[in-house]
């Protein structure tokens, strides 16, 4: 039997006397230790369990054959193993007996380089001062045995003691001295491994730039090699480097990249750790329940195998998330444990971290002069180690509370200001100038309010432009409109013409960014182009298929319990969920796999100055934008000539009330029935008087400043999905006096209106525009199901008026053949079922016969079109989120091209929806602009169904 397979064998079979009788076989050859040997070796770090495995055998091998520098050999692989799972405790014992083995077989530079390991294994289980002596015996005693390679890692690993504790001047020194050394010998390897530490020290000292560019060498060195996991390693710190920079996104991706690396290596400590760090970013975009789930997992794990110091850094962060969730009592234990374990691992920054925690959580209950100290003994610590940006933090604390209070604390809070500016931290400085203009404001300082708010939204910007992945820039956003809200409210109690102009700079600065972006991108015919590997791509091809599948299968999707879909079983509604996560998830690590997007500045797209916008104007248009200032509803008037603004027009709770009392009145038409025949009348009174009560709150002060018979409404926050048009005086519905149309927001408007400017200008010259509605084909699509039955007459009928049409109906009505025709088509119709989904609005979708089209289908689509006409129920309903981003269907076709789409507010009647529709074309096949049209339709519908519900509920968005 060959020393291999006798070796094998030997691990496979029970003890007894046959593997006596195979042992002492074994120990007689060199070739059976050796082969253990190597094994063990060769599985470092891939198979920690199978390398102690092999470890055991060459041990047990060794002993027999009283080889003791063999044994002492073993006893390192069964530490390294140890060491990569985390297990420092046993790692330290395994390295002293392979120490001890290594001086007893009359090799002292052995057990030297064997307690090399030791030196780091006891640092992470608290052992310090054991360890830091342990170290600076073996530097001398290797520098003495002319092994300068050897003393230089027993520095690297003096210098990780060093960093763990935040003693980083003292780390930079230990790295650099080992530097010096390895640049003597030559070891690519090694000296990239000490830039990679020596950058981490850098990071905490404030110096990205140079950390960056030491984490990019030594990246470089480690993938030339092949090292996936020192290269792992250092997409690890670049990520943790990206995060405290405030580049969250880009932290998120290189620690994702580093995780799964890590997993694959079977290191679940590295993996761990990355889920604190990612944990850490997403805590800071307040994604709290992503934040949680990652602390959790990563603290089951340091909890496993007793990693303290890594177990309190996170156990702390989630006490962070805990207190934003107001889960107080759990956030007060977390922080306890936290800081008990940073004492005894003598780390006083730490401790300090925690005590700046817990001065936010005393002073967000109200216990002002305990916060204060301990904010106070935390900057205290950050300034004694020189951690400038940390300090701020702390400081602010302080001063915040002190400017509240009514007492002097504005140089205080000044230099807070400055030193956050100083070190990137622009939300930090966001606060800080909020704070100086609140405070100025109740002073009666005015001017130098408005200079600190300013610096202030100037400050937060900065900050956005580092957070490019949608879903994570509107999340960071949640807390911090309020510092447009401040600005906003100073310039309009100042409230000079030009501060008008000003406040509705920053009203459009506030709202619809990203979707503006979109829009702009798509207007002028470039793509967001997308990256992904071949391995993603297919995996993301293959979830969307799965989606379309489950959706066809289950036939429609429907909001309930669960997500319910029609009449799915709870059981299919899981299924569904987990798969629709999976592909959420797929998506995101796609946006986060870009090119560029997560490792540069993306700077926000720049909005139109009022005079531009108002140059844009026609002059029988007026633009309306509505605003929400706390729980008080403004609205800006812009004409040619003037800008005005009316204030306190409404508090958003009276709003909020009379737009419920409009969803019930809606609500129970949809049933219809001899119930809504015999009260019909009734019926339209109430609802009347529902939208009567809208109109004061919101129109009728309005009154005097529309002018012009041509609206562009740009809703604001709750204000969005509530149908302007139907608000009634008493008299009559607001469409008979005006005509509306509605846009995300003024600057989303203005880049449609400049284009179709462009577009008469070279329809004047004789050239050709199909975006003009006068060229080009249009698509017509149905999918009829029960109850939208007349769909299938409501598309001949258009076919018959647009003769330059493409029909698609039944089994033709494919998302294949969307695919195909509609990015050559200027008008697209689709009549069809679609949901509406709050839960996830990007997953809001529209019916076709062989699945579902999804609003976030769109984003990856170009289309070149007038007009998308979403001829279905709830198609122009969109979750408002941060920063007045609206989700759902009309963004999916704005992002994608469209110019201008009609979409409903409600669950459109069938019957009447159709009649609509064909009145709606005849008036557009006749000359009318859209909004034009679409408001004879519904005053048309109106004379024969009329309440609102049946004529109201469609609205033009975008271009007029």
């Amino acid at each position: 039997m060959s020393s291999e397979s006798l070796c094998e064998h030997l691990l496979d079979i029970e003890e007894g006397d046959e593997k006596r009788r195979l042992m002492e076989e074994a120990s007689a050859t060199d070739d059976c230790l050796e082969y253990a040997l190597d094994a063990a070796r060769s599985r470092i770090p891939a198979d920690s369990q199978a390398a102690r495995r092999f470890a055991t055998l060459a041990t047990a091998l060794a002993e027999a054959r009283g080889d003791l520098r063999s044994a002492s050999l073993a006893w390192r692989v069964h530490a390294q193993a140890h060491r990569i799972e985390g297990s420092h405790a046993e790692a330290a014992s395994a390295l002293e007996t392979a120490s001890a083995l290594a001086l007893r077989s009359g090799d002292p530079l052995l057990a030297a380089q064997t307690s090399i390991g030791l030196v780091d294994s006891l640092g992470w289980i608290g052992r310090y001062e054991e360890a830091l002596a342990l170290a600076r015996r073996l530097e001398r005693d290797l520098r003495a045995r002319n092994a300068p390679e050897d003393a230089a890692k027993v520095l690297v690993n003096m210098g990780s003691l060093h960093y763990r504790r935040d003693q980083y001047k003292s780390a930079l020194e230990c790295y650099e001295r080992a530097a010096q050394a390895l640049s003597k010998v030559g070891d690519p390897m090694a000296m990239a491994r000490v830039q990679a530490n020596t950058a981490n020290v850098l990071m905490e000292m404030n110096r990205p730039e140079d950390a960056l560019r030491l984490f990019g060498e030594a990246r470089d060195a480690f993938a030339q090699a092949g090292l996936s996991t020192a290269t792992a390693m250092v997409d690890a710190n670049i990520g943790f480097l990206h995060y405290s920079s405030g580049r969250h996104g880009a932290a998120v991706a290189a620690l994702m990249r580093a995780r799964q690396e890590f997993l694959q290596r079977g290191q679940a400590l590295e993996a761990a750790k990355c889920d604190a760090d990612i944990a850490e970013a997403y805590r800071e975009l307040n994604l709290y329940p992503e934040a949680l789930n990652a602390y959790e997992s990563a603290i089951r794990h340091f909890e496993g195998v007793a990693v303290d110091y890594e177990r309190a850094r996170a156990e702390m962060g989630r006490a962070s998330v805990l207190m934003a969730l107001a889960r107080t009592g759990e956030a007060l234990e977390d922080l306890e444990r936290a800081e008990s374990l940073f004492r005894a691992h003598q780390n006083s920054v730490r401790v300090a971290h925690v005590q700046l925690l817990r001065a936010y959580l005393l002073d967000a209950e109200g216990r002002i002069q305990e916060a204060g100290e301990s904010a106070a003994r935390a900057a205290a610590t950050f300034s004694r180690h020189r951690l400038s940006g940390w300090a701020a933090e702390a400081r602010f604390v302080v001063a915040a509370a002190t400017l509240r209070a009514g007492g002097e604390a504005t140089r205080s809070m000044q230099s807070v200001s400055r030193a956050a500016r100083d070190h990137s931290r622009g939300w930090l400085e966001a606060r800080a100038e909020s704070s100086l203009g609140r405070y100025c404001v109740e002073r009666g300082l005015p001017v130098r309010a408005l200079r600190h708010f300013r610096k202030g939204v100037n400050a937060l910007e900065q900050s956005r432009t580092l957070i490019a992945p949608e879903e994570m820039h509107v999340a960071f956003l949640r807390n911090k409109i309020s510092v447009y809200e401040q600005l906003v409210g100073a310039l309009l109690e100042r409230g000079r013409p030009r501060d008008i102009a000003e406040a509705l700079e920053i009203v459009e600065r506030a709202k619809s960014r990203l979707l503006l972006e979109r829009v702009q991108t798509a207007l002028e015919g470039r793509t967001v182009g997308r990256f992904a590997s071949s391995d993603l791509e297919g995996r993301l091809a293959a979830l969307r298929a799965d989606l379309s599948r489950e959706y066809h299968r289950l036939n429609a999707i429907d909001e309930g319990e669960s997500r319910r879909l029609g009449s799915a079983g709870k059981g299919d509604a899981e299924s569904l969920a987990l798969l629709e996560r999976e592909y959420r998830a797929a998506l995101q690590e796609a946006d986060l796999a870009t090119p560029g997007l997560t490792t540069a500045n993306s700077p926000l797209p720049n909005v139109m100055a009022t005079a531009a916008l108002q140059a844009a104007l026609q002059p029988d248009e007026t633009l309306v934008e509505f605003y929400v200032i706390g729980q008080s509803v403004c609205a800006f008037v812009v004409t040619r000539r003037r800008v005005r603004v009316v204030r306190d027009l409404a508090k958003m709770a009276e709003v909020t009330f009379s737009a419920r009392r409009l969803r019930f009145q809606l609500q129970r038409m949809g049933g219809g029935g001899e119930l809504i025949e015999r009260h019909a009348s009734r019926y339209v009174a109430e609802t009347r008087s529902v939208l009567g009560g809208l109109y004061d709150l919101l129109l009728r002060p309005l009154e005097s400043a529309l002018t012009t018979e041509k609206v562009v409404l740009v809703p604001h926050s709750g204000l969005h999905g509530l149908p302007f048009h139907a608000f009634h005086n008493g008299a009559e519905y607001a469409l008979e006096r005006w005509e509306f149309s509605y846009a995300p927001s003024a600057a989303i408007w203005y880049e449609g209106a400049r284009r179709a400017t462009d577009s008469r200008e070279k329809r004047s010259l004789g050239a050709t525009d199909k975006s003009s509605g006068t060229q080009g084909t249009a698509l017509l699509i149905s999918v009829s199901a029960p109850g939208i039955e007349k769909v299938t007459e409501e598309v001949d009928r258009l076919a018959s008026l647009l003769p330059r049409s493409v029909s698609l109906q039944g089994g033709e009505a494919t998302l294949e053949a969307f695919r195909t025709n509609a990015g050559s088509s200027s008008r697209i119709h689709l009549a069809t079922h679609a949901l509406y989904r709050s839960d996830n609005p990007l997953f809001s979708g529209l019916k076709f016969f062989d699945g579902w089209l999804l609003a976030r289908d769109l984003y990856d689509m170009t289309l070149d079109c007038d007009l998308a006409t979403l001829s279905a129920c709830q198609t122009g309903l969109a979750f408002v989120e941060a920063g007045d981003e609206l989700f759902g269907l009309q963004r999916g076709f704005l992002a994608a091209g469209a110019r201008s789409v009609a979409a409903s507010l409600w669950l459109a009647d069938d019957a009447a929806t159709s009649l609509l529709m064909e009145q709606f074309y005849t008036g557009l096949t006749a000359g009318s602009t859209k909004a034009a049209a679409l408001r004879a339709a519904q005053r048309f519908i109106s004379s024969r169904y009329p309440h609102p519900y049946h004529w109201a509920a469609f609205i033009l968005i975008g271009e007029r």
